[in-house]
């Protein structure tokens, strides 16, 4: 914290560069049929490089759906037991559901690069930020206010765009890997039928 405040680079809050919040806590209804369900994410989730085999939310008894959604280009933190786990919502995670167990953190692009931001938050100096935040002596916890004021260090436009470049192409590539996985596996059902 105090290489970051004293640093030679410009500096934001949290909070002035992104907005953050959980999704709100509801009874949580499932279905097996896609068609009427909505896959839902949770803090364990949210790092599965494959996302098949997610529980699907009712899209019928869940009226705060729209709420839950999760967009690409977020960053999610896990807030409870394991804490400060980080994701970037890449394509295929576009507008899932997610758990009340992640904070979702929404950039500002007009302020900082969302792939830049997401590289600052998985740091170490990020997690060292994140972490001294929690509380809880059995279940260790975090909320969105409790990291509003962390200092986030702002290199030039170009440098966080050059980032959040990295940040994104990963993220690209993490989803064809999940789309040409997927094509392999029905190439081989089609073979041998669905096991």
């Amino acid at each position: 914290r105090d290489r970051i405040l004293t640093g030679d680079w410009a500096m934001a809050r949290l909070d002035e560069v992104s907005d953050a919040s959980t999704g709100a806590r509801f009874t949580r209804s499932y279905v097996e049929d896609a068609r009427c369900g909505v896959p839902y994410i949770t803090a364990s989730d949210m790092l599965l490089a494959d996302l098949k085999g997610l529980l699907l939310l009712s899209r019928k008894k869940t009226p705060q759906l729209a709420d839950l959604q999760i967009r690409e280009g977020w960053t999610l933190i896990s807030c409870s037991g394991t804490i400060g786990r980080t994701a970037f919502v890449r394509a295929e995670m576009d507008r899932l559901a997610g758990s009340h167990d992640i904070i979702r953190v929404i950039p500002r692009q007009e302020r900082i690069a969302p792939g830049y931001l997401f590289a600052f938050l998985t740091s170490r100096a990020g997690q060292s930020l994140i972490h001294q935040r929690t509380y809880g002596s059995v279940v260790q916890h975090i909320e969105p206010h409790h990291i509003a004021d962390i200092p986030v260090p702002l290199p030039s436009p170009a440098e966080q765009q050059r980032i959040h470049n990295l940040v994104a192409g990963a993220a690209a590539a993490r989803t064809e890997a999940s789309r040409l996985l997927d094509e392999a596996g029905a190439y081989f059902e089609g073979l041998v039928g669905e096991m």
